[in-house]
C-alpha cells in the first residue's frame, strides 16, 4: 500500500545544535532538538516527561553557540509520536512533534526563509565528470 505524503513544502534536515523551545504560559518550558524544517513547519524531538497535557501555541528556534534566535513562532501540532530511545543501561521516552506554522508577519516568514538558507542541509550535487 502506498502512503500519501501530505507535505507541500520541501523539508530540510538541519545540522546538530539547532534547538526548539516550547514555552507554555503556566508551566515549565520544553527543550528539544530540531529534526527538519520547511517554509510551512518543522519537526523536533524532546524527552517526554509525561507531564499533564499542556497547551502550546508558540515556539522559539535557536542555534547553539551563535546567538541566533527566532522567537514567538505561532504553530499548530500536526503529529505527536512517542517512542523509546535506548542508550546502554538506560531507556528514555522521547516524543517527536510535527508542527505547522500558523499565519505570521512577513518579518517572521523572512527569518524562517533565511534560517533554512543558512542552516538547512541542502542537497549536494555530484561533481561533474568532465
Amino acid at each position: 500500500m502506498e502512503t500519501m505524503n501530505r507535505r507541500v513544502q520541501k523539508r530540510f534536515f538541519v545540522s546538530d545544535g539547532i534547538f526548539v523551545v516550547l514555552n507554555p504560559a503556566d508551566s515549565s518550558s520544553k527543550l528539544g532538538t530540531m529534526i527538519d524544517i520547511s517554509k510551512s513547519g518543522l519537526s523536533f524531538q524532546y524527552i517526554d516527561t509525561q507531564d499533564p497535557e499542556q497547551t502550546y501555541s508558540e515556539l522559539d528556534i535557536f542555534v547553539s553557540g551563535h546567538g541566533i534566535k527566532i522567537g514567538d513562532l505561532p504553530f499548530t501540532v500536526i503529529s505527536s509520536v512517542s517512542y523509546e530511545k535506548t542508550i546502554p543501561f538506560y531507556s528514555i521516552m522521547m516524543r517527536r512533534l510535527g508542527v505547522k506554522f500558523r499565519p505570521m508577519p512577513d518579518t517572521k516568514i523572512s527569518q524562517i526563509y533565511s534560517f533554512i538558507h543558512n542552516y538547512g542541509i541542502h542537497e549536494v550535487l555530484p561533481d561533474s565528470l568532465a
